[in-house]
């Protein structure tokens, strides 16, 4: 069994005013591994809300120790793209 989880990276679409770069990262759950990819609308869990989001980026290992504290992503809205590739990989200002 291994101990590596998958992350992926979520540009927010709700703003969500920290002020920095608004990425964030969640823990992909196992049933939602082959689903998902970049471009997709997913819903996160941020604060005491769920806001909406685009999959940007995936990581596809990483240490438990480094995973601690990500939650998971919650839902897949789309089974399309709603945004390219290209487009999700943008910095965040142009958000």
């Amino acid at each position: 069994m291994s101990n590596f989880k998958r992350v992926v990276n979520v540009i927010p679409l709700t703003s969500v005013n920290l002020g920095s770069a608004q990425i964030f990262t969640y823990l992909v759950p196992l049933e939602m591994q082959d689903k998902l990819r970049p471009g997709l609308l997913v819903k996160i869990p941020f604060g005491r809300r769920e806001i909406v989001g685009v999959a940007s980026s995936f990581e596809m290992h990483r240490l438990p120790a480094e995973t601690k504290k990500l939650k998971e992503l919650a839902e897949i809205l789309t089974s399309e793209p709603v945004m390219s590739p290209k487009s999700v990989l943008l910095p965040a200002p142009f958000w």
